[in-house]
């Protein structure tokens, strides 16, 4: 389905309504809504309208924004695990077969060193 469908556009429409209930819910405003590649929107809360977003049955996950900078340039091999007797190229017939049929999907946030989005300024309440 193209994302430019009037069933593509109708439905994101529909998510937008019910980002705004749950935001409405907690007593805030949507700020970023996401309904593309995945179901969810931002919002500045309080920690404890946090915790009470977290326990509603209608959230599946509530998360702090923040910028994550890594430790260190870990090979895949060392961060996917799949060598060793364990591993999934065990699993699957050994380092012959390896990644045989494997797709691989990278999702770029879009996020480097000199973007203006790791200096963010302070959010401001609603």
């Amino acid at each position: 389905m193209s994302v430019t469908s009037t069933d593509a556009k109708r439905y994101r429409a529909y998510l937008a309504e019910q980002h705004n209930a749950v935001a409405a819910r907690a007593g805030v405003r949507a700020r970023q809504r996401f309904s593309v590649a995945l179901n969810g929107l931002t919002a500045t809360l309080s920690p404890e309208q946090a915790r009470q977003r977290e326990r509603s049955p209608e959230v599946l996950s509530v998360a702090k924004d923040a910028v994550q900078q890594p430790t260190d340039d870990p090979k895949s091999t060392d961060l996917l695990k799949p060598s060793g007797s364990t591993g999934v190229w065990a699993a699957l017939g050994g380092r012959a077969k390896a990644g045989a049929g494997l797709v691989v999907g990278v999702i770029d946030t879009g996020i480097w060193p000199e973007s203006r989005l790791t200096r963010l300024p302070p959010a401001r309440t609603p």
